[in-house]
């Protein structure tokens, strides 16, 4: 095979995380032609985000460079100037433009945003010849519904297109679930188990799926593939994948230095890595496994079924660039058979049994875990129904992660989560640790509540971020509700936890963390303390929490905020993890006690909010070294 009988996602923007911030930037730049000019500035403008972080030479610039993050909002982070100094101290080389660094900046400009043109979120020229958002990326701009715009989308992605040519004839996505649907029928037929398909097999076979009249053949090479590597033994079992992974990519690529062997075996591992971040937002595809499978989500196994048995894997003909635009940006076409009323009632039913068998399995385990969601008779709208539909799925992923939660004891993975935590403290990520969620923001909320599941003892713990059917986050939790609510025998806990550090922390958490405490206070007569979590703690907020926590300021009452940096609940959850391993109980009353203590550091011990953080590492020193 030759170099282009491979396909991805493009791996510049290879976690959808960071579609959010490229469209906000076009959204602000569209109404410009795209030229050169406007090429560079779109470079800028992803560094001023911290979407890109380019490497300087200043060792001051290198270091603020390496600790960039973007604002939850995709606000600036840099200022106009500040990022023309910084980029005074980047030199980039590259001869096929002689170095020169505006042509450069431009070609940058021009990779990054091609994704948004080939997925059609970007039309490059609009009537007027100008930048535009198309609807689909107007819609996503504004989180309509993201899990249905990118089915839609990915249900029409084709190559070859008018803006790629390279004699494809394939629908990524449709092809992949039509062999992961095709793998998962042989395995049942040899008895094998129906796992979806592997990483290892993701690799090298979906990439390399470049007709879709070779769908069948790929269907087979895969199980032929796992026949083999299930009649190996012990080691001789990953001795003779990493040959065959050899072996398979010398072939690809028609080479035999190692040095290229090594770069094109990691080329596969990140396009497949790019494609599953990418398919899985669609709500169709799930991992399992502890992420070593993507297979078909349970809870959308009719629509995957009708998508691997009725649409077409191959491209379609278009006269130009602007009628496939159209055609990919159409965020109400692919009419879906399941979208009808009768459909979509169908399925309302069905999905209200599975959530009720749940909550029932859920009630023989933790009673005060189980939550109410009336069942509505009839639907006076299909938008309100298919609202409703989607809701349940929610309602039923939430629901399968918290039976998880209480069926196995998950302590320890608690030394595990301390110590990712306490990496995200100082921002350098290496994700050895739960390598399945990767954006900050998501992975942050995620690791808290599997730290606090991990400790054990509560009734109930709630995160509120968007969960997949294989229970790990998509999205983190709305603006308007708490990131997690934990409920325990003599108290409860409202979690809050951000990645900012600057001012903005303040801006975007302190009020919304009170209210949040206080509505939670006011539910239930008992004890509700607000944890707030974050890579350092801001004078503003401190300031602020500690005037609420001292004095009735917010709607009249006190509020126990207990405000921790990554660092020092790391360390925390670490001695909890060690007192159980070391035999003794950490049960609910000694969680009760340990807040309570962190809460009187502020009522009871200091006067001042200066001293506030150095008062909580103080405290949570001698925790550690009892």
């Amino acid at each position: 095979m030759a170099r282009e009988s491979v396909w991805s996602i493009n791996t510049t923007l290879r976690s959808p995380d960071r579609l959010q911030g490229y469209i906000e930037i076009v959204r602000i730049m569209q109404g410009r032609t795209r030229n050169e000019e406007f090429e560079k500035d779109f470079f800028f403008e992803t560094i001023r985000r911290g979407l890109y972080q380019p490497t300087s030479k200043d060792p001051t610039w290198k270091k603020r460079v390496n600790n960039f993050l973007p604002n939850e909002d995709n606000s600036y982070i840099l200022t106009e100037d500040e990022v023309i100094e910084l980029m005074s101290t980047v030199v980039y080389k590259n001869k096929s433009y002689q170095d020169d660094q505006f042509k450069i900046y431009a070609f940058r400009g021009r990779t990054a945003f091609s994704p948004l043109t080939n997925f059609g979120f970007v039309r490059n020229r609009d009537k007027d010849g100008k930048v535009a958002l198309t609807p689909l990326g107007e819609a996503f701009s504004k989180g309509i519904n993201t899990e249905n715009m990118f089915l839609r989308m990915f249900l029409k992605w084709q190559l070859d297109n008018p803006t790629e040519k390279n004699g494809f004839n394939i629908k990524p996505f449709v092809a992949t679930v039509k062999v992961i649907a095709g793998v998962n029928k042989r395995a049942e037929e040899l008895g094998l188990r129906q796992v979806g398909i592997s990483f290892d097999e993701m690799k090298m076979f979906i990439p390399t799926l470049v007709n879709a009249k070779n769908i069948d053949q790929t269907i087979e090479n895969i199980i032929e593939y796992r026949l083999k590597v299930k009649s190996m033994g012990g080691l001789n079992q990953e001795e003779f994948k990493q040959q065959f992974f050899t072996d398979f990519t010398e072939k690809l690529f028609n080479t035999k230095s190692e040095e290229s062997l090594k770069t094109k075996k990691s080329n596969l591992r990140d396009y497949a890595d790019s494609t599953i971040r990418y398919f899985r937002e669609t709500g169709i595809l799930y991992l399992r496994g502890g992420g070593r499978y993507i297979d078909l989500s349970p809870s959308r196994t009719r629509e995957a079924n009708f998508i691997a048995e009725e649409f077409s894997a191959e491209a379609e003909s278009f006269k130009d660039v602007d009628a496939y635009i159209d055609y990919l940006s159409d965020t109400k076409t692919p009419e879906l058979p399941w979208e009808t009323y009768s459909q979509l009632e169908s399925e309302y039913k069905n999905l209200f049994s599975t959530y009720d068998s749940l909550q029932c399995a859920i009630s023989k385990i933790k009673p005060k875990a189980v939550t109410k969601v009336a069942y509505i008779e009839k639907f006076s709208d299909i938008n309100m129904l298919a609202d409703e539909v989607q809701s349940l799925r929610q309602h039923i992923r939430q629901s399968t992660r918290t039976l998880t939660m209480f069926k196995e004891d998950q302590f320890t993975k608690l030394k595990d989560i301390s110590l990712a935590i306490e990496e995200m403290s100082g921002r350098t990520q290496s994700y050895r640790k739960f390598p399945e969620v990767q954006k900050p923001s998501v992975r942050l909320e995620w690791l808290f509540a599997e730290s606090l599941v991990a400790i054990g003892s509560a009734n109930l713990i709630k995160p509120n971020y968007n969960v997949g059917d294989d229970g790990l986050p998509l999205w983190t939790a709305r603006g308007n509700v708490e990131d997690l609510f934990a409920d325990y025998p003599d108290f409860q806990l409202v979690g809050e936890v951000t990645m900012m550090q600057g001012r903005d922390q303040w801006i975007n958490e302190g009020q919304p963390v009170m209210r949040h405490v206080a509505d939670r206070a006011n539910q239930a007569a008992k004890q509700t303390y607000g944890l707030f979590l974050a890579p350092s703690l801001h004078r503003d907020t401190i300031n602020t929490f500690f005037g609420n926590v001292k004095y009735p300021i917010f709607e009249g009452q006190t509020l126990a905020i207990i405000p921790l940096t990554l660092k020092n609940y790391a360390r925390m959850i670490h001695k909890i993890y060690l007192i159980r391993d070391n035999g003794a109980p950490f049960t609910h009353h000694d969680l009760s006690k340990l807040l309570s203590d962190l809460h009187k550091i502020a009522t009871e011990k200091i006067d001042n909010s200066t001293q506030w953080v150095a008062a909580i590492d103080q405290y949570i020193e001698s925790f550690c070294n009892q």
